[in-house]
């Protein structure tokens, strides 16, 4: 799963997304710095030609309350097509949530012990996403799969990152066939790396850089 993640502000990234599908400058938006960003909480978004803010779990636009949206902030790669909760967004309305990296927990004697889990290159990631509109008020659900061999020792459940190549063809709005965009939606082949960091995490009302540095000595983080 994915239910926190950090993104530091990265306009050049949102407009390399936005220039894929001709979007021009359109950063009217301000995707501010974060370090512990929590389900229900407006994240940045790039989809449809645009840069949006938009709150972190789905609310599908037929839908009679918005608390449905509490427990959809993750959409499962397995069932994205076929499930009525995500099937529409998933063929039409597709995003890209940029993401620093995310946090996991892993079973310790001690208790649950946050990670933090990024590119090993640093770089800003591309989290498929999907996303909709209810009472003309954007939603979106970070799309997950299974986890590749490193990050199984912390959870069996992953983002899916995209690949560059496939940035293109994930924003294509146009692309509707399921059997295109499903290779999409696999177990990240980036090199990632993988930390311990405080347990300040737990609580999304912490939200400052220490939340995301190791919590050992080293600020080298433990490689995958």
């Amino acid at each position: 799963m994915c239910g926190r993640f950090a993104l530091e502000s990265d306009a050049m990234f949102l407009q390399r997304l936005l220039d894929l599908r001709g979007g021009g400058v359109n950063l009217d938006m301000d995707p501010k710095t974060r370090y512990n960003i929590a389900p229900s909480q407006l994240i940045a978004a790039v989809g449809s030609g645009r840069a949006f803010m938009a709150r972190w779990g789905l609310i599908p636009r037929w839908a009679a309350d918005a608390r449905i949206g509490r427990r959809m902030f993750n959409a499962r790669a397995e069932t994205l097509f076929d499930k009525p909760s995500f099937r529409e967004s998933a063929r039409r309305r597709r995003c890209i949530v940029p993401m620093t990296g995310y946090y996991e927990w892993s079973e310790t004697p001690g208790g649950k012990q946050p990670y933090f889990i990024r590119r090993a290159d640093r770089q800003t990631a591309a989290a498929a996403g999907i996303w909709d509109e209810w009472q003309g008020k954007e939603s979106c659900a970070v799309v997950t799969t299974e986890a590749n061999a490193a990050v199984q020792r912390l959870h069996h459940r992953m983002p899916v990152l995209l690949e560059e190549e496939h940035w293109e063809l994930w924003l294509n709005d146009s692309v509707e066939e399921p059997s295109l965009l499903r290779p999409l939606l696999k177990p990240s082949g980036a090199d990632l790396e993988a930390y311990p960091v405080s347990r300040r995490v737990n609580s999304p009302v912490n939200d400052a850089r220490e939340c995301m540095e190791p919590a050992g000595e080293s600020d080298q983080g433990e490689l995958f």
